[in-house]
């Protein structure tokens, strides 16, 4: 059976960070910072031509499908926590995650040998535009550079398109608060009867005048 409260419940709405959030600022953060460093890796490799700048930008489930007339292809996934760093939770109740962030690359030129060097130079770049720019935007406290692969893509079509993917570990900070939950000033939560409703905020308690008595001894 339900419990229910006769008391107001309060909450502020604290953060639940989904993995969307997490791949769409990838996303973004990819979209600023990949073509200043795919400029970079022109002026460091002195080459007198562009490198291909992409021309699709994507979130994906899986690294499956790719769209053949709009290469180079971008793609951000994240398949969640990372094992090897359980999340940590504070004395506040707030819990730090560190996600697993993979972003793709692929390429289609002329000919085996320009796809392999544009697959590289995009691994250089993507590996570039995390690894200094560690915040991602400001909502990152951290990377770590797991992996980088060039040999994803199916070998039938290796011969004029390339592939490249590297995985990072994200540090963000502030994904849940375990006391975020509803309740009322005896600290029950009970499940609102409109679901949607906004819940009411904290009351904020006014500061109280000095109430200090001077007693009289008897005499």
């Amino acid at each position: 059976m339900t419990t229910t409260s006769t008391f107001p419940q309060y909450s502020d709405d604290s953060p639940l960070v989904t993995r969307g959030q997490i791949e769409k600022a990838m996303l973004t953060h990819m979209q600023g910072w990949l073509l200043p460093y795919l400029g970079r890796i022109e002026r460091l490799n002195g080459l007198t031509e562009h490198i291909a700048t992409p021309k699709s930008w994507e979130v994906v489930n899986e690294y499956t499908r790719y769209p053949e007339e709009a290469m180079p292809y971008i793609a951000v996934i994240s398949p969640g926590i990372s094992p090897g760093h359980p999340p940590r939770r504070d004395g506040d109740g707030w819990v730090t995650a560190w996600w697993l962030i993979a972003v793709g690359a692929i390429v289609a030129t002329r000919d085996e040998r320009s796809a392999k060097d544009i697959a590289g130079y995009y691994g250089a770049a993507i590996r570039g535009c995390v690894m200094e720019l560690p915040d991602l935007g400001g909502w990152a406290e951290g990377v770590e550079w797991n992996d980088e692969k060039y040999d994803d893509f199916p070998r039938v079509q290796e011969r004029t398109m390339a592939a490249v993917r590297l995985v990072f570990t994200v540090e963000v900070q502030e994904v849940i608060n375990v006391f975020g939950a509803p309740s009322d000033y005896q600290n029950t939560s009970v499940p609102p009867d409109d679901p949607y409703a906004t819940p009411a905020p904290f009351p904020i308690v006014e500061a109280v005048e000095d109430a200090s008595a001077t007693v009289e001894p008897e005499s």
